[in-house]
């Protein structure tokens, strides 16, 4: 069993509204896999004000296929600049034989509507 953990970033906005964000998250693996994902966002101190569940699903360990989760949520935070945070955890769980059978593969994309 590995986790892979990957944590994407990009900047806040300089205003005070709710920020719509949704995110697509595409995956494969050729061995049973678990995502999971939070997202986050930090003040210009880098302090977290929220963290927000944002993304999960699995596969049943067919390579021929990708799975596609997707989340939305709405940020209502006075956002001074700062940095959102997306991190996404994908547990792959292969057997023990043969060896190095676990392939896994990734893609997030981000919207965000201001």
């Amino acid at each position: 069993m590995v986790t892979f953990r990957s944590v994407f970033t990009f900047g806040a906005p300089l205003l005070s509204a709710d920020l719509p964000t949704d995110a697509t998250y595409a995956f494969a693996s050729n061995e049973n896999v678990v995502v999971s994902g939070t997202l986050q966002v930090l003040n210009l101190l880098g302090i977290v004000v929220p963290t927000i569940p944002f993304l999960a699903g699995l596969n049943g360990g067919n390579p021929n296929n990708v799975e596609v989760v997707f989340d939305d949520t709405i940020i209502a935070a006075a956002l001074l600049g700062g940095t959102i945070r997306i991190t996404i955890n994908a547990t792959v769980t292969a057997p023990s034989n043969p060896l190095n059978t676990g392939r896994y593969l990734g893609e997030l994309t981000v919207r965000t509507v201001i």
